[in-house]
């Protein structure tokens, strides 16, 4: 697909896009230019009253909706994105390859957004950005990676951080720097983006050097691939369906995340998925096995397995694993999982400072009168 045009500038912009750009008082440009991030909040995208024309949109049952979008230039395809939006609330909406120059990043009506964009425009990632409502704390989480990526940490009310993540197809990516990135990725993720990996795993297709790295990876960390569906893209060149668009998570949020493709387009080369997160996280740890408890008289007497009249691996490790487990659930004991403390839904070291240091206040005045 041909590079949508540059995005207009204030003085040329249509009618219909003046709506949405944003002021210099709505632009956060702090930030250095060496990151190439920025935040903003301000203009607004969705109008009342627009009407929506893709009326089959089909994640109208689902709460807390999360998007992610390779839209193929925020401007070029302003239009489709505006009739999204304003059919369907959201969270939160990961857009890549948006186009955006470093000093034109437009901010969406009620939303905060972090940006990542390249200094020159030119082909290539050219720009990813997550927006979150303001009703969501939200901040930016600082990484150590030359890869690009930009990181949220949001609280929905306990703490939920969010990744996008551009792997260009034309750049190595060693699979020690994918691997140091993930490393610095706490509990709680999703990672979500074109990482432009083929592998049998998620889109039948041939697996490439950048689809075994992720492979590698995913397997290193016991990292979850969400991705149900063989196509998230349109390859315009070879006309095919490939699934590059990844959507990748924790295995703590893996039972609660709901994850879907849309069926059109949109006008992009790239369909729109859709992931639901739990708006409240369980505080209940995972239970572990007192090993050192254990009756392993018992645990050998339950534990038989009785030949298979089957060549199907699957079927096997099924039969192998449940005998596994039910003989550890009345041999070895278990713990509740229930945390011996509440869970505090927001905090920090900054807070656990000020806290601190009211407390210790008296003991420093009378040391020092």
């Amino acid at each position: 697909m041909a590079p949508p045009p540059p995005p207009p500038t204030a003085g040329s912009a249509s009618e219909d896009e003046v709506e949405i750009l944003a002021s210099a008082e709505d632009l956060d440009l702090s930030s250095p230019l060496a990151t190439m991030d920025s935040t903003c909040t301000g203009a607004q995208l969705v109008t009342a009253g627009e009407s929506a024309a893709y009326s089959a949109f089909p994640f109208s049952d689902m709460d807390n909706v999360n998007l992610l979008w390779n839209c193929s230039g925020f401007f070029y395809h302003l239009s489709e994105l505006r009739q999204l939006l304003s059919l369907h609330p959201f969270l939160c909406i990961v857009l890549e390859e948006t186009w955006f120059p470093v000093l034109h990043t437009p901010a969406l009506h009620g939303c905060r957004g972090y940006y990542r964009n390249r200094a020159a425009y030119e082909r290539g990632s050219v720009g990813i950005c997550i927006y979150f409502l303001h009703s969501l704390h939200s901040e930016s989480v600082p990484l150590q990676t030359p890869l690009e990526v930009v990181a949220v940490r949001v609280w929905m009310p306990q703490a939920v951080n969010v990744y996008s993540l551009y792997l260009p197809p034309d750049v190595d990516v060693p699979q020690h720097v994918l691997a140091a990135l993930i490393a610095q990725l706490p509990t709680h993720f999703v990672l979500l983006g074109d990482l432009n990996a083929h592998n049998p795993l998620w889109d039948g297709t041939v697996a490439t050097g950048r689809g075994s790295t992720v492979e590698h990876v995913l397997a290193q960390f016991d990292l979850f691939l969400l991705n149900d569906s063989p196509f998230t893209h349109f390859s315009v060149a070879h006309g095919t369906y490939p699934a590059i668009d990844l959507s990748i998570c924790s295995a703590s949020l893996l039972p609660s995340v709901q994850w879907s493709v849309h069926d059109d387009l949109c006008g992009s080369d790239h369909f729109l998925i859709c992931l639901s997160l739990p708006q409240h996280l369980s505080s209940r740890r995972p239970c572990r096995w007192a090993m050192n408890k254990a009756d392993w008289d018992l645990f050998s007497s339950i534990a038989t397995f009785e030949p298979l009249s089957t060549d199907a691996i699957d079927a096997v490790v099924h039969s192998v694993a449940i005998g596994i487990i039910t003989a550890a659930e009345s041999a070895i004991p278990c713990s509740s999982g229930t945390p011996r403390w509440r869970t505090v839904p927001r905090w920090s070291p900054e807070i656990a400072e000020a806290i601190k240091d009211p407390r210790q206040a008296p003991q420093r005045c009378k040391r020092h009168p």
